[in-house]
């Protein structure tokens, strides 16, 4: 999978998405797929859904107006947040994932807390990227005689956020 790489500069602007269905291969044997579930289409016998490792997870960043570790929680709708602090706190991000196609939509909505790894704050090299072992992809395959398989993709290192930098222009003559 591609990472998901958002900046503090879109906090109003565009989500990343990245397709997961690209990190699973599938062999459903002579059952074949199962097509429906529920009575819903299933594009290949397949479905994607998102894993918290626990709820209240530290993603390893830091929310940049409260100095708060972000934690992870699962939504009831099955939309994993971000929250500064807690479950209370306020949300950092939002990770949404297609169940039917594995595509996975990334929203910042504040700020996230940078190092400078070079040591000169400013520079293009600070990016914070969510810790290993937290948050997976998990591809369920189900086969024409309802057998399931599963199996997960870590997004550790793959959602990454990166610092805008401010800017002075010149606006004309005094």
């Amino acid at each position: 999978i591609a990472a998901l790489v958002q900046s503090d500069a879109a906090l109003s602007g565009p989500v990343a998405t990245a397709q997961s269905s690209v990190v699973f291969t599938v062999n459903f044997g002579a059952d074949g797929p199962k097509m429906t579930t529920g009575g819903t289409p299933v594009a290949d016998g397949l479905l994607y859904g998102l894993k918290v490792s626990a709820a209240g997870a530290n993603s390893g960043l830091v929310d940049m107006a409260t100095g708060q570790n972000v934690l992870l929680y699962t939504n009831a709708a099955g939309v994993v947040e971000g929250r500064a602090g807690g479950s209370g706190g306020a949300v950092v991000f939002t990770l949404n994932i297609n169940g039917a196609t594995g595509a996975v939509t990334l929203d910042q909505v504040r700020a996230i807390k940078h190092d400078a790894p070079d040591g000169v704050a400013g520079g293009t090299d600070e990016v914070k990227a969510l810790a290993g072992g937290v948050l997976s992809v998990v591809a369920t395959a189900t086969d024409g005689d309802l057998d399931k398989a599963e199996n997960t993709f870590d997004l550790g290192g793959k959602l990454q956020f990166g610092d805008d930098v401010p800017t002075v222009n010149p606006s004309g003559t005094p």
